[in-house]
């Protein structure tokens, strides 16, 4: 459902099926990632998904996944509704990622509401929505970023069935 490459290994999150194919249960907390690109043996087939018995390339988050964000200082942000996991590498290959739990009273709302760009000292920093508004985690660590338009957020149908938000970086802005 959600794709995202940190420049090693490409990380995968959610899924639309309902059926189990010839891979992984589908599951809609699941994340997945490939192994690191080059280090595969079989003829340039890094994107493919493996998962042996010495080999863990999969983990689950408490909730269903509404998106994923960054790199953000080589960490990939792993949002559900009103959760916020972080994915840190391990540097093994047996298996890459540990998954911390930075939040569980804020999340994202959609997908399409992650941006990563700059915060107002030009440092990288992951924008999004969550139920309560708009937040940043940059450098800072995550702050609430909408006291300004708190009275507009407050009129929002998050309940709506066609587009609540989405987000776009515009860096000569």
């Amino acid at each position: 459902r959600y794709l995202l490459t940190d420049g090693t290994h490409l990380i995968g999150a959610g899924a639309w099926e309902t059926i189990t194919g010839t891979g992984f249960t589908p599951s809609p907390r699941l994340v997945v990632w490939t192994p690191a690109l080059g280090t595969s043996d079989t003829d340039g087939d890094d994107e493919r998904m493996i998962n042996t018995t010495d080999t863990k390339n999969f983990l689950y988050v408490d909730a269903g996944i509404t998106g994923l964000g960054g790199p953000l200082y080589g960490n990939t942000i792993v949002f559900a509704y009103r959760q916020i996991y972080k994915l840190i590498s391990t540097g093994e290959a047996t298996s890459a990622y540990e998954r911390r739990t930075i939040r569980t009273d804020i999340g994202c709302i959609r997908h399409k509401t992650i941006v990563l760009a700059e915060d107002e000292s030009g440092q990288p920093a992951l924008y999004w929505l969550s139920h309560r508004g708009p937040y940043r985690m940059g450098a800072n660590g995550i702050e609430f970023v909408g006291r300004d338009v708190q009275d507009r957020w407050d009129t929002v149908n998050l309940g709506a069935t066609g587009v609540v938000g989405w987000g776009m970086f515009l860096p000569e802005k």
